[in-house]
Order: C-alpha cells, then structure tokens, then sequence
C-alpha cells in the first residue's frame, strides 16, 4: 500500500489523464521532500522527483 504526505493540485501545472487506465483522477503527491504523480484510478505512479516540476514532464511524457 502506497502512503502519501499530502495530495496536491496545481493548476499551474496541468497533467494529462492517466496512459494506462486513462482516468483523469491524476495528481501529485508529496512524500517527504520530493514528489511524483499517481493515478487513483489504476494506482500508476511516477518515481519521486525533486520538483512538482520534473514530476509533471515525467507523466505528460509517458501519456
């Protein structure tokens, strides 16, 4: 099971719906001082970045 510091929306930096289940539920998360974006649809997640970011180019780029 996955734990999260904090869910984040940022509108500033948009992400696209998610490439396996396509859900649209995607945000980031905080863990510790780095972060990712997890789908909760599917549960898909990037690795932890140091940059919300890095984390959205990451996402945009595999959706």
């Amino acid at each position: 099971m996955k734990v999260f510091d904090n869910i984040l929306q940022d509108s500033s930096l948009p992400l696209k719906p998610c490439p396996f289940c396509g859900s649209d539920k995607v945000y980031f998360v905080e863990t510790g001082q780095k972060y990712g974006v997890v789908c909760f649809g599917c549960m898909v997640s990037t690795e932890s970045k140091n940059t919300k970011e890095t984390a959205q180019k990451q996402w945009n780029r595999r959706a």
